[in-house]
């Protein structure tokens, strides 16, 4: 299984990357590029461009990456199957670095039979990485529309100072501690 887990497909990705594009990052933001294995997606589905198919895919991929690399960011990538090890490998990739921003590509979005995958996909990135943004493109190469660069669309979900956790969320002045 080549795309079972995100760090094999990874070391093939670096060679979509320059050098010396990745040495020099604008924002040093770190994002994850989550993307369905061009040799699994079903390209007859009407959601997706036509004449599309693997190695078209793979190509727009690569453009993708150097367009999220020349905006500044440290892209990574993961390839994912459609079935039930895909959050198994986002969380797994997101266990070895912290990620600012998750990218869901349009493969696994669009298409209305991947809504499951979706969701799996999308909680998986909850889970593992709450303080990520999660963004969405329609094409591997639209990178230039990404809302992970906006400061705005990363919400800190942590809870505010003054509350505490102790199996619910307590306010000092106002609950008692038990």
């Amino acid at each position: 299984m080549l795309f079972a887990r995100c760090r094999e497909p990874l070391r093939m990705a670096t060679s979509f990357v320059p050098r010396s594009m990745s040495s020099t990052p604008q924002n040093a933001g770190r994002l994850l590029f989550v993307v369905q294995a061009p040799e699994t997606v079903d390209f007859s589905e009407p959601a997706l461009p036509p004449g599309l198919d693997a190695e078209k895919l793979h190509a727009r991929i690569a453009v993708g990456l150097g367009q999220m690399v020349e905006r500044g960011w440290n892209a990574d990538l993961c390839l994912v199957r459609p079935d039930a090890t895909a959050p198994v490998a986002i969380k797994r990739q997101l266990a070895t670095a912290t990620y600012d921003c998750v990218v869901v590509g349009g493969a696994i979005r669009l298409p209305a039979r991947n809504s499951p995958l979706f969701e799996m996909i999308v909680d998986a990135v909850r889970k593992s990485a709450p303080r990520a943004s999660i963004s969405f493109n329609t094409r591997a190469e639209d990178a230039e529309n990404l809302s992970c660069d906006d400061d705005t669309a990363r919400p800190d979900l942590s809870p505010p100072p003054a509350l505490s956790w102790g199996g619910r969320w307590r306010h000092p002045a106002r609950d008692s501690v038990d």
